[in-house]
């Protein structure tokens, strides 16, 4: 009984070793490796998430556009006319710009330039 616990004691120390050296092995979170945004900024998102994060924060929008002219027969004159029955908030647009609504019917846009895809 004493040899099974034994085993079973040296087993998981060995599994928690192999654990922890891959875990220091791949960096666990470390900020080594600090990505740019778009602009070539050192910050959180890196240039690729910036434009992927801004398309869905747009789609996001759209969706919202098409859910208040579902409901009220007609569509918003701003993007302040969804908050905060169709958005919580104008969503904040990760590379500092900000986000309206433009054309009839009217589709989100971005100030910096970012389109959906």
């Amino acid at each position: 009984m004493k040899r099974k616990r034994y085993n079973v004691l040296v087993i998981m120390a060995t599994l928690l070793f192999f654990l922890l050296a891959a875990c220091l092995a791949v960096g666990c979170g470390s900020k080594g490796g600090e990505s740019k945004d778009w602009e070539g900024n050192s910050g959180a998102i890196g240039g690729e998430n910036v434009e992927r994060v801004c398309q869905a924060n747009l789609r996001t929008i759209d969706g919202a556009v098409q859910t208040y002219f579902t409901q009220n027969g007609s569509y918003p004159k701003s993007i302040n006319d969804l908050v905060p029955t169709f958005l919580r908030s104008v969503p904040v647009e990760p590379a500092g710009g900000t986000y309206s609504l433009e054309g009839n019917p009217p589709k989100a846009v971005c100030s910096k330039g970012h389109k959906l895809q």
